[in-house]
């Protein structure tokens, strides 16, 4: 059998990725929440309200993100679980404008066909396992006990 070596950003993409589908679980359910609170709106204000759900659910999503990942952590609620946090090129957490900048282009080249195949390859083929928005803001993902001898 061949044995099979498991880098450590090859540990750090696999936890990312499980971080990510805990973290869309999480911000799903505040979603369908706020969705049900502008449902209930929508009835008392004749519709008026519910004209705003297709501008809400970007704002739940991107705020969700900018203000996890540019908090006190450096890391989402999923991120925290699996032990990962975020931080720049000079080691230092993100703001919450970096943090914002990050999800807004994560969230842009989702969509876009072929830069979304990319993305979901690249950071598979590259020795550190970074994804492109990760080397477009110059960030890198470390496990949580790291950052602690880090700050």
């Amino acid at each position: 059998m061949n044995n099979i070596n498991i880098s450590y950003y090859d540990k750090i993409l696999l936890k990312r990725m499980i971080a990510s589908f805990i973290d869309v679980f999480l911000v799903s359910i505040l979603t369908i929440t706020v969705l049900i609170i502008i449902s209930f709106l929508s009835v008392l204000t004749f519709g008026i309200i519910g004209k705003s759900i297709p501008f809400v659910i970007p704002v739940i999503f991107s705020t969700y993100f900018s203000f996890t990942l540019g908090g006190d952590n450096s890391a989402t609620p999923g991120m925290n679980i699996l032990g990962i946090v975020i931080k720049n090129k000079k080691k230092n957490k993100l703001g919450k404008v970096s943090a914002f900048g990050h999800t807004l282009i994560f969230f842009i080249s989702l969509p876009l066909g072929l830069i979304f195949l990319i993305s979901i390859i690249y950071p598979l083929l590259n020795k550190q396992r970074k994804c492109i928005h990760d080397l477009i803001y110059e960030i890198e993902a470390y496990e949580k006990k790291e950052r602690n001898d880090d700050l």
